[in-house]
């Protein structure tokens, strides 16, 4: 499966899941894919490619979002609140990236109630992370609304990202 995203700032192509996810159950997304033509204009900015959403009244922003920075690094952003510009924000570097790199993502919400993963591989260079981050009780009071997508959600004006999937899938146990 290939995305191709428009290339303008704040455009999208993505895959959303259609499922409303609890933080009590285990769930998934996971895919292999390869990135080319991702913008590298600013350092702090390029292209999402995974997202856990939700989808509540209020919410403005996403629980966690990997993304490719830059051109040239893949982060995982967790934000502490749904409202813009309120809470900590973290940002964790997971590997780094080169175009065509074949890149495989698992987002996971784990089923304890406050606890997400994510694992990072780039299977080009051998180069993998795994963290795990707790939640902050605001975003707890969110649950049921949950989702995941991926794609290429560009946050600035540039080239037309391509996505080419290899393999994609949600889990739900």
């Amino acid at each position: 499966m290939i995305l191709i995203s428009p290339g303008q700032k704040s455009d999208r192509i993505e895959i959303r899941q259609e499922k409303d996810l609890y933080l009590s159950a285990k769930s998934a997304m996971h895919f292999i894919a390869s990135f080319e033509d991702v913008p590298d204009a600013s350092p702090n900015k390029g292209v999402t490619i995974g997202q856990i959403h939700n989808d509540a009244k209020g919410v403005k922003r996403p629980l966690l979002r990997v993304e490719i920075a830059g051109g040239n690094d893949i982060r995982v952003v967790v934000t502490e609140s749904y409202l813009k510009n309120e809470g900590d924000v973290e940002n964790d570097f997971f590997t780094s990236f080169d175009e065509k790199d074949r890149i495989e993502c698992i987002i996971k919400i784990l089923g304890d109630g406050d606890e997400l993963a994510v694992e990072i591989k780039n299977l080009t260079k051998n180069e993998a992370r795994v963290i795990s981050y707790n939640l902050s009780d605001l975003w707890k009071t969110m649950d049921g609304n949950f989702f995941f997508k991926a794609g290429a959600y560009t946050q600035v004006a540039g080239p037309k990202t391509k996505v080419s999937y290899e393999k994609f899938k949600f889990i739900y146990k």
